[in-house]
């Protein structure tokens, strides 16, 4: 059995390194506790354990990833609808993206197909277009459009499109992206959202 060299550089390197995953997967534990409690801001204690039991997922997930090439995505989604948001490439370029988000006291799941690719001269920024759908569940009394022929719960549905750019950090298992995602209602709503910008930030694994 060989006995380590305390003194040679490699030996310091391997330390720095694994010092250096053991605090990400901290920081990103914490970071998830405060995201996801800000982020949901309900008082129902079923939707706190459901985003408890996410963290846990996101941090197990973490130890086990460490070693993995860059395929998928994993973080919060910040604007006028915050939530959750996972990415996943499915081949060279293409994606797809899932988000789970929350606004007016509702809350409404999109899928998304994406294009993404790189800009010339700008090493790790990529320019992302895409489509998809989503479904939403709202009470009519904390919607921003008020109906005063709908009474209760309701659910919408519709077709999104995303327009974005997205930075991934070299050094660190993070990434960047901002986006415009419009979204037309089709069923249980008229309206569209025009507001859909956001920042993500991202754990790749």
């Amino acid at each position: 059995m060989e006995t380590p060299d305390f003194l040679s550089e490699s030996f310091y390197l391997s330390c720095f390194f694994t010092l250096k995953s053991v605090f990400i997967s901290r920081c990103l534990y914490f970071w998830s506790v405060y995201c996801i409690n800000t982020l949901t801001n309900q008082s129902d204690k079923f939707m706190l354990r459901k985003s408890f039991l996410l963290t846990a997922f996101v941090v197990l997930f973490t130890g086990l990833s460490q070693a993995q090439n860059y395929s998928t995505a994993l973080g919060a989604r910040l604007g006028f609808f915050n939530g959750i948001t996972i990415k996943h490439f499915v081949s060279q370029g293409n994606a797809i993206e899932g988000i789970a988000a929350f606004r007016w006291n509702g809350f409404v799941f999109t899928g998304l197909y994406e294009w993404q690719r790189p800009i010339k001269g700008a090493p790790g920024l990529d320019y992302e277009i895409g489509f998809g759908g989503h479904i939403g569940f709202w009470d009519n009394d904390h919607y921003y459009w008020y109906d005063d022929d709908r009474h209760g719960n309701f659910t919408v549905a519709g077709i999104d499109f995303i327009l974005g750019l997205e930075y991934t950090f070299s050094e660190v298992p993070f990434n960047l992206a901002l986006d415009w995602k419009p979204a037309f209602n089709l069923v249980g709503d008229h309206h569209w959202w025009g507001d859909g910008v956001a920042l993500s930030i991202r754990y790749t694994f």
